[in-house]
């Protein structure tokens, strides 16, 4: 339960935030009066960016199609860039362009491919553990203890661990 200093806190935080959120322009002349201070390219105030976020949003659209183009004309192809754009404006509109603390943050988001990924190396090296372990699961109690014997006599006659 919140106290009511701290809900009056709360207040003051959330409505200074809605403050600082970027307007878009509302009428049409006010969107061609204010085109004229974008650079030339994709994104623009009909996207509710600034000039330095529409020109940051166009750097990473063209490193995006030169990494990973999107070739054809179908209406796939036509979505998938349509949700490649929406991404970048996401991204460039809550800040998170070029911000390593939120990506280490999601570094580990990926539905339990992050180690796949990033540390396959990493996941070679004890897969011998987790064969011994299921292996040692799926022995009766009289079968583990005579597994495990024999792995300690693997171990001293071979000095590794690994076997």
């Amino acid at each position: 339960m919140m106290t009511a200093r701290q809900r009056m806190s709360l207040n003051t935080f959330i409505h200074a935030k809605r403050g600082r959120r970027m307007r878009g322009p509302t009428s049409p002349s006010e969107v061609r009066d204010s085109a004229d201070a974008y650079s030339v390219g994709h994104f623009g105030p009909q996207h509710g960016l600034t000039p330095g976020q529409a020109w940051i949003a166009q750097q990473l659209l063209n490193r995006a199609n030169q990494r990973r183009p999107i070739q054809g004309n179908g209406r796939s192809v036509r979505f998938r860039r349509a949700l490649r754009i929406a991404r970048i404006v996401s991204a460039v509109k809550r800040g998170v362009v070029g911000n390593s603390r939120w990506g280490r943050l999601m570094l580990a988001r990926r539905g339990g491919q992050t180690l796949a990924r990033h540390a396959l190396g990493h996941l070679r090296r004890i897969s011998p553990l987790g064969v011994r372990t299921r292996t040692m699961k799926q022995m009766s109690r009289d079968e583990q203890i005579a597994f495990a014997v024999a792995e300690v006599g693997k171990v001293r006659r071979h000095g590794t661990d690994s076997g």
